[in-house]
């Protein structure tokens, strides 16, 4: 793995895993989540890429300005932003890779960020209701501080500009363009080549497919192991590998 930083100002972190599967095995661009999404998936997504990378094409993570270890403000960001990011991120993958073309995973919030930047993309539990992440965002947040002895009074503890939620800052331009969006309206008239949707909750598996297998020649569905991303019980417990995990990288490594 090599570490390094890109984009203008080289202000993006960037992991880099080199391929060792067949030629014809493409470049993936991992996308992750925010908050705790992205902190709940961490370790998970680094094994994921090493096995990835075993078996297929070259791998890359990155962090979002002002997320991780990438510069920047998390008060300053915005969908625009996250996704002029990604669109950094996959242009230095495939300058990397020297491939025309790659494979695109996202978590959560990234996966919304997957499905705008490839026709072949891994999308693990997105989003269904922007509306709806932001209010669970806001009650996990709640029950966090009311579980805290020494939790500060609610005017100190919160931001109005850019809240901290669960222990992350959001900005507040971003949480309202979240609200206005939906999978629906991300997907817009998008087609896609080849889709795999990794979930461990049925009705959220029922409901994604509803939106993206009619606009995939191919999709693949994976069980996961239920991650449970609001749940206050469960909070910064890292995942544990889904079954499927060996499954999804050969499925990959073939697209």
């Amino acid at each position: 793995m090599d570490t390094f930083l890109f984009g203008p100002g080289d202000r993006l972190f960037g992991a880099y895993y080199e391929g060792f599967g067949p030629p014809t095995a493409p470049p993936v661009l991992f996308c992750n989540g925010l908050g705790q999404d992205g902190m709940r998936s961490h370790l998970l997504l680094r094994h994921l890429a090493r096995r990835l990378s075993a078996v297929g094409g070259p791998v890359l993570q990155f962090d979002y300005r002002g997320t991780g270890d990438s510069w920047g403000d998390p008060d300053g960001n915005t969908l625009t932003e996250l996704r002029e990011d990604t669109a950094t991120a996959m242009q230095e993958l495939l300058d990397i890779s020297a491939r025309p073309r790659a494979v695109t995973l996202g978590v959560r919030l990234g996966a919304w960020l997957a499905l705008e930047h490839s026709d072949r993309v891994i999308a693990w539990d997105p989003i269904l209701a922007g509306k709806d992440y932001v209010t669970s965002l806001q009650t996990q947040n709640r029950k966090l501080e009311q579980r805290r002895d020494d939790a500060p009074p609610p005017s100190q503890a919160t931001d109005a500009r850019n809240p901290e939620l669960a222990g992350y800052r959001y900005a507040t331009n971003l949480l309202d363009e979240l609200k206005e969006l939906d999978l629906e309206r991300v997907l817009g008239e998008r087609k896609f080549e080849r889709l795999a949707l990794i979930t461990g909750n049925e009705a959220d598996r029922a409901a994604a497919s509803v939106s993206l297998k009619p606009r995939s020649v191919e999709m693949t569905c994976f069980p996961a192991n239920p991650a449970h991303w609001t749940s206050v019980s469960r909070f910064e417990r890292s995942l544990t590998p889904f079954p499927s995990l060996t499954e999804l990288c050969e499925t990959v490594s073939r697209w």
